[in-house]
């Protein structure tokens, strides 16, 4: 014979569910309420490419076409267009900054014979040469080089 009264029981009763109900509801209305500020937040908007080029030249422009810093051409990135009077060059010169990587090089387009030697590339009236390799020890392959000199040789042709 057990002369301690009985222990309560751990059953839910109404008394006991009435004291969770507003810490339920108010961590559901939480949840609800991160949930749709991740499904509905603005999305911010998407960064524009910064170049330390001033913008292309009227003259760049009409030979190249809209060239702008972040145009993927042919493995590469185009950084900036310089010129015609590029870094104080033929005043004829333009150049085109591009990246791929660490390597950054500049291919240059100026009137036929301008420079004095064999352009690796040509269209009807410019020569088309790539340099300005950076960093001092970088190399472009043929492989490289040969398409992307292509390509910059149809912009140029589609806009003679």
């Amino acid at each position: 014979m057990n002369d301690t009264p009985d222990a309560p029981k751990a059953e839910p009763t109404p008394e006991r569910a009435r004291r969770f109900a507003p810490w339920l509801f108010g961590l559901a209305l939480l949840a609800a309420a991160t949930v749709g500020y991740v499904l509905l937040r603005p999305t911010p908007p998407p960064t524009a490419v910064t170049s330390s080029f001033p913008p292309a030249s009227a003259i760049a422009v009409a030979l190249l076409g809209d060239l702008e810093p972040g145009t993927p051409i042919a493995g590469f990135i185009v950084d900036g267009v310089e010129g015609p009077d590029a870094e104080g060059r033929d005043p004829e010169a333009i150049l085109v900054h591009l990246h791929r990587d660490e390597i950054r090089l500049a291919i240059t387009v100026v009137p036929h014979g301008t420079l004095g030697h064999n352009p690796p590339a040509q269209t009807a009236r410019h020569d088309l040469f790539f340099g300005h390799l950076r960093p001092d020890d970088a190399v472009l392959d043929a492989e490289d080089s040969a398409p992307l000199l292509a390509a910059f040789e149809a912009i140029v042709v589609a806009h003679e």
